[in-house]
């Protein structure tokens, strides 16, 4: 896959229950609507649902260990639907995003009111389809043979205005559950399939330490069992986007085996990263992605647009590089960095990027600015986003274990914002000032009048 370096850039500012992983989506549309337990992010709705569950830990610690493995997840899914509302408004490429979310949103209900019809249907369609291309595929593409995946990744690209911006296919191995056919079902790797990783491990992480006999007592290795158990779990309810990220890394550390003629005696869990480590260069992907200004070989400045698989990529090589050394943290994702960006550590990104947003430079092209919206409702819309994104970013520069590392992230969850609106069993549940709960009231309204343009 050829990858546009990021330094070009000028300035880049055993089996549990499995219903448990089982989710009843509303009828698709763009926006992609989710009933119950989720944030809803794609259709960027800012809010979140969430199913009151009845809890008593002590019948809890008395029911076998699937069992409490499954209750424990069912529990710890509301701080998987948070990280998602964290990764979307907190990441560059979320915000970038959520941005172009809001520019799709006004284009459509202002050329409603002043053009016609066929100039809305023509005006949206690529814009539409350039946020699906960036948040990746949610079904797979194609179905081929066994055989097929041993070919270097497919893959595939997208012209948007006057850029173009390309990710990868990723193969799954799946079993048809009638047939025992095996097969390779290959998914367009997208921002998706980040958020939905870094989220489920975070998740994981909590419940398969909670779902131990004794939660106090030390039991690295039954944790490490249950973590893959319900890992497998996913896998076998063929919930393939959650396995992208670790799925590619796997296949990467093989092709490099054999590259390099280790194809015996060679262990499968050196070869590939521990899931901490996929999360890190999963959340630093969405950071290193999104619009950034480079500089052509005339001196001329243009907005591109880095594909959060292309940088995921390229992290992935950077940290097959790192060989077996172990690395704490911080030190790992600067190492990381400095071999993607040109020796800058991502520490200095950081503190640079943070300083961009503080003297309001011009992070993001013009057209996404809250100043350039049709509508002052929109206007409003994007001040608030940009507000939440600065205050994680900072958070993030201040200490970034703590955005990194789950159970640190769990300790510091009241630093970081959280979704204005919530509705817990039905009931909502307003966590912010009026003035914001209002606000994100009035953006899910022109979703509905932007879905119902949309679909005619």
């Amino acid at each position: 896959m050829k990858i546009t370096p990021m330094g070009d850039r000028e300035s880049h500012p055993g089996a549990a229950a499995e219903a448990i992983w089982s989710k009843s989506l509303a009828k698709p549309t763009f926006f992609e609507s989710v009933e119950r337990g989720s944030f809803e992010l794609f259709n960027f709705s800012l809010s979140m649902r969430n199913e009151a569950l009845a809890w008593d830990s002590g019948a809890v610690r008395a029911e076998p260990e699937q069992v409490r493995l499954e209750r424990w997840v069912e529990r710890t899914a509301y701080f998987h639907e948070v990280r998602h509302y964290h990764d979307l408004i907190g990441s560059v490429c979320g915000l970038h995003i959520l941005l172009e979310a809001t520019r799709l949103v006004d284009e459509t209900l202002w050329l409603r009111s002043h053009g016609d019809p066929s100039a809305v249907a023509t005006a949206v369609r690529a814009h539409k389809e350039f946020v699906s291309f960036i948040l990746g595929a949610q079904t797979p593409d194609q179905v081929e043979s066994v055989e097929a995946a041993h070919r270097e990744l497919p893959v595939r690209e997208f012209v948007y205005r006057d850029f173009q911006t390309a990710t990868v296919m990723v193969p799954i191995v799946d079993q048809d559950p009638r047939t025992g056919e095996v097969g390779h079902l290959w998914y367009r790797f997208g921002m998706r399939a980040l958020m939905e990783h870094i989220g489920t491990e975070l998740q994981i992480f909590i419940a398969a330490i909670g779902a131990g006999s004794d939660p106090h007592a030390s039991d690295s290795a039954g944790t490490v069992e249950r973590a893959h158990s319900a890992w497998g779990s996913l896998k076998r309810r063929r919930r393939h986007v959650y396995m992208l990220c670790h799925e590619w890394a796997m296949l990467q550390q093989a092709t490099q085996r054999r590259a390099t003629g280790e194809t015996t005696g060679w262990d499968w869990a050196r070869a590939t990263p521990p899931l901490g480590d996929i999360t890190i260069l999963a959340a630093m992907a969405l950071d290193l992605s999104g619009y950034a200004p480079v500089r052509d070989s005339r001196g001329n400045v243009q907005w591109q647009f880095e594909h959060p698989g292309a940088a995921f990529a390229n992290l992935l090589l950077a940290w097959a590089e790192l060989g077996d050394r172990y690395l704490a943290i911080d030190s790992l994702a600067d190492e990381l960095a400095q071999k993607v960006l040109r020796g800058q550590r991502y520490s200095t990104w950081l503190a640079a990027y943070n300083r961009s947003l503080q003297l309001r430079s011009s992070i993001v092209p013009e057209d996404l600015r809250p100043s350039s919206a049709h509508s002052s409702q929109i206007r409003a819309i994007r001040e608030f986003v940009i507000a939440e994104h600065v205050q994680i970013m900072q958070a993030k520069q201040s200490n970034l274990t703590n955005w990194l590392l789950p159970p640190e992230y769990i300790r510091q969850l009241a630093k970081f914002p959280i979704p204005p609106l919530q509705e817990v069993a039905g009931r909502p549940i307003h966590s912010r000032p009026n003035k914001v709960v209002e606000l994100v009231r009035t953006w899910n309204s022109l979703l509905k009048q932007a879905e119902e343009v949309l679909n005619g």
